[in-house]
C-alpha cells in the first residue's frame, strides 16, 4: 500500500492528474500531469516500506495540446513517436518516502523501487 500527497504553494484550483500502477515486482510507477500554466506541484510519495531508489522522467511542451516541440527527458519526439531520452533524474529517498516536483505544463513518470 502506498500514499501520495501533493502540496500546492498557491491558492485556487489545483489542476493536476495522477495515475499509479504497482508492478508485479513491487515497484511503483506513477504519472503526474501538471495542467497548471504557472505553478509547480510538490509531491511526497510514501510507499509504506523502505525504498531502494527512485527516478523521474519529465515530459515538457509549450502547452498541453502541443503537437510539436514535445520533449521527453530532454529528447525531441519524432512524428513516428520515437525518442532517445537522457537518463532519468535520480531522486533522493528517505526511508519509505520520496519528494519531487512537477513543473507547470508538464508530466512526470516517477518509478520507485
Amino acid at each position: 500500500m502506498f500514499e501520495v500527497s501533493a502540496w500546492f504553494n498557491f491558492a485556487g484550483e489545483n489542476n493536476a492528474s495522477a495515475y499509479a500502477v504497482q508492478r508485479a515486482d513491487g515497484s511503483l510507477s506513477l504519472v503526474v500531469v501538471n495542467k497548471d500554466a504557472s505553478h509547480t506541484i510538490g509531491l511526497t510519495i510514501d510507499c509504506g516500506r523502505n525504498l531502494n531508489s527512485a527516478t523521474l522522467m519529465a515530459m515538457t511542451a509549450s502547452s498541453l495540446t502541443a503537437t510539436s516541440g514535445v520533449q521527453i527527458q530532454g529528447a525531441g519526439v519524432g512524428v513516428d513517436g520515437s525518442f532517445a531520452p537522457l537518463a532519468p533524474y535520480r531522486l533522493a529517498t528517505s526511508g519509505s518516502r520520496v519528494n519531487c516536483y512537477v513543473a507547470p505544463l508538464s508530466a512526470a513518470l516517477i518509478h520507485v523501487i
